[in-house]
């Protein structure tokens, strides 16, 4: 199906997707990033087919982020079955995110890999708990080099 759609940015087009939808997104371990990228392609995405026409370079311009960050959240989003390329610049969002809206009438339509809410938690956790330790690691040792750059009285 071809589309002569040609978002603007910003739209005041509404987009529309289930409630139940933004349950399943809290639950899909995205970085801020990730779903910053997300909401720009849904923003940008051509309501006829759900394709959202925007190139890495052009989030990157837009300020998803770095390009470096920028690739990596198109990566997540892809693994969590989000979206998937649809050629140089373009992605086809995941149609509960679109109103059901495909490039095709018959298309396959990937499981989003959500976690359960306890599941979700138990990952968390692990993670802050990681970064935690990080943290205190990274302090002891800045205390660590000034002890050891301030010179003792004898």
């Amino acid at each position: 199906m071809m589309s002569t759609h040609e978002p603007e940015f910003p739209t005041d087009q509404p987009v529309v997707f289930p409630r139940g939808a933004l349950s399943l997104l809290a639950r899909v371990d995205l970085t801020p990033t990730a779903l910053r990228v997300l909401m720009m392609l849904i923003d940008h995405h051509d309501p006829e087919t759900g394709v959202a026409k925007l190139s890495q370079n052009e989030l990157v311009a837009a300020g998803a982020g770095a390009k470096q960050q920028v690739n990596t959240a198109i990566r997540a989003l892809r693994e969590a079955n989000l979206v998937t390329e649809a050629g140089y610049g373009s992605y086809t969002l995941h149609p509960l995110l679109t109103d059901g809206a495909t490039p095709s009438p018959v298309t396959e339509v990937p499981v989003i890999s959500a976690l359960d809410p306890q599941r979700f938690s138990e990952v968390r956790r692990h993670r802050y708990a990681k970064q935690g330790q990080a943290i205190l690691l990274a302090r002891r040792l800045n205390r660590q080099r000034l002890r050891a750059a301030v010179p003792h009285n004898a």
